[in-house]
């Protein structure tokens, strides 16, 4: 893509309890669960198996993307991906990327900026 590694935003499905929670983070960055359960409300929280990715998300596990998910689930935007003024997200299939201003990405994903990633 010739851009920041921190430019590719990872669309990481998580389960909170029973709830379904798509973190967006920057490419550089790994998601802190600790951070995540704390913004959900304690739930433990783990990663969605393949087949739950499918499941809750229309997308297969590698190409998901922070928009038109198929069942509507908590988003948290790691808040390190407001240092550029874009990004490019998965779209919908392993092979498809999708430029987003970032400025819109609450908008757009329904979703709010958090500290969800490692320090």
């Amino acid at each position: 893509m010739g851009v920041d590694l921190g430019r590719i935003a990872k669309s990481i499905l998580l389960f909170a309890g029973a709830q379904p929670v798509l973190v967006v983070a920057a490419g550089d960055r790994r998601v802190d669960r600790q951070k995540v359960k704390a913004l959900t409300g304690g739930a433990k929280v783990r990663i969605a198996s393949a087949e739950e990715v499918l499941a809750a998300t229309g997308f297969v596990a590698g190409g998901v993307a922070p928009v038109g998910l198929l069942h509507p689930a908590t988003v948290l935007l790691d808040q390190s991906l407001e240092r550029f003024p874009d990004v490019w997200a998965g779209g919908g299939v392993p092979e498809a990327l999708l430029r987003l201003d970032v400025a819109r990405l609450p908008a757009v994903t329904g979703g709010r900026f958090a500290d969800v990633t490692a320090d």
